[in-house]
């Protein structure tokens, strides 16, 4: 069976598919709130719906969090281009010629052929090769695909002198996916934290409300029980209009806290522990620095020990340890 009709995208790839494919998974598993492999061949509209139901917004979402992640937009035309189908289309007839393409594996070359983040290779400065100069060249790339406009920088040059933000936030997601686990992510403020820990105590005690108000009213019903001034009637409902009326409020109050948190968490971010310039993170991209013990913040580059010399504390197998700990700012 030929394919579908339209454009085939570009060749030579920048980012290999399976780099493509692998991301994708990330990015279906935060779509889905579920962890459930995806291959070349798994046709993504029954992974949908099998998940979550058809729901196009599925698809949206899809785009939004591939373009944050890698840079690259899957527009209507791609999608018309991945589907194969027309809008006049009959269901039975689309399952017969094209579905069997519509896949995660050709969502992956079309991803891999758009990515630009660029695979990291050593470079040869004055006759000497140098991974780190390679990688920095990447981080160079994804810091002018975000924004053009930035200002030159340099190896020493701060990250937060050039990068803040949702800038930030979009930069330091690009650099994860080029560097495997060579680099932690970034860390919420103390704020953000303690915005969060509020924002679920208020969940709960508004879901605990609702579950203990509506089952009391519904023993009180059952047993016959009178309020405390022995009345029912009007009364009962207008207690129960102004609780309908409470809880409403909270709710609104609570969607609105949650709206400032989104609002401000790409703002409230901060660079982990001991990664302060670019050329920190360079380095951590190509392997040339191993890392800070999570307990004196010894620098583990070239350790072939498993406890930390300083201090004495054990080292996991990866040197990288320190990414998961909190920052010592």
């Amino acid at each position: 069976m030929s394919m579908p009709n339209g454009s085939a995208p570009a060749s030579s790839p920048i980012v290999s598919t399976d780099v493509a494919l692998s991301v994708i998974q990330e990015v279906v598993n935060k779509v889905t709130g579920k962890s459930v492999p995806i291959a070349r061949d798994t046709r993504m509209d029954r992974y949908f719906i099998e998940l979550s139901g058809t729901d196009d917004l599925d698809y949206l979402d899809l785009s939004f969090k591939l373009d944050a992640k890698l840079g690259v937009k899957i527009t209507k035309e791609d999608w018309a281009y991945l589907s194969g189908g027309t809008p006049k289309m009959s269901k039975e007839e689309w399952e017969a010629k094209y579905a069997e393409f519509f896949t995660f594996g050709r969502l992956a070359d079309v991803v891999a052929s758009r990515a630009r983040l660029g695979i990291v290779r050593p470079v040869t400065i004055l006759g000497s090769t140098s991974l780190s100069a390679g990688a920095f060249q990447s981080i160079e790339r994804i810091a002018f695909s975000i924004n053009p406009e930035i200002e030159r920088f340099a190896p020493s040059t701060p990250i937060l002198d050039r990068l803040s933000g949702s800038s930030l936030v979009i930069f330091w997601a690009r650099v994860l996916t080029i560097s495997g686990s060579h680099v932690p992510p970034l860390h919420k403020t103390r704020l953000i934290r303690f915005l969060e820990s509020a924002y679920l105590f208020a969940v709960w005690t508004l879901v605990i409300g609702l579950v203990g108000g509506t089952g009391g009213a519904i023993l009180c019903a059952a047993f016959g029980v009178h309020n405390p001034i022995g009345t029912t009637g009007l009364f009962t409902g207008w207690i129960g209009v102004l609780g309908a009326i409470g809880t409403g409020i909270f709710a609104v109050a609570l969607h609105g806290f949650h709206r400032l948190i989104r609002a401000l968490e790409p703002r409230e971010v901060i660079l982990p522990h001991d990664i302060r310039t670019f050329r920190d993170l360079a380095e951590l991209i190509s392997g040339d620095r191993g890392g800070w013990c999570t307990k004196c913040d010894y620098d583990l580059t070239g350790l072939t020990s498993d406890i930390c010399p300083e201090c004495g504390t054990p080292i996991s197998p990866n040197p990288l340890q320190w990414a998961k700990s909190e920052p010592k700012s």
